[in-house]
């Protein structure tokens, strides 16, 4: 699940090549599909009721939004590092429960976590 304006969304999924790495009724763009923005809860509900008893991971960079309610359903947390190019500048001063458990430099690190 994938967060902000559709087109930009569906651009940068394109560009990642994702469709080879989930099928597309997982790729889903949150306020399209649930009418709903990240951290709303129900967004993440929805895949525990899909795929129940599974194990989840988020991997996200904005730590204002992406960890929060993850966090609190106890999936495990991925921050891909800020090469001071993102939007989003991260802090790590923050209040605990919007951290990640996880940082990565490069999406290399990310196999050694799944």
């Amino acid at each position: 699940m994938t967060d902000s304006r559709e087109l930009t969304q569906k651009n940068k999924i394109k560009a990642l090549d994702l469709e080879k790495y989930f099928k597309e009724e997982n790729i889903l763009i949150s306020e399209e599909s649930f009418g709903s923005a990240k951290p709303s809860i129900n967004n993440y509900l929805y895949f525990e009721q899909k795929y129940n008893n599974a194990i989840f991971f988020c991997i996200g960079d904005n730590l204002n939004k992406d960890f929060l309610t993850q966090n609190k359903l106890n999936w495990t947390t991925i921050c891909l590092l800020d090469k001071e190019i993102n939007i989003h500048k991260q802090s790590f001063s923050i209040n605990s429960e919007y951290l990640p458990h996880y940082k990565i430099a490069n999406m290399k690190e990310l196999l050694k976590l799944i």
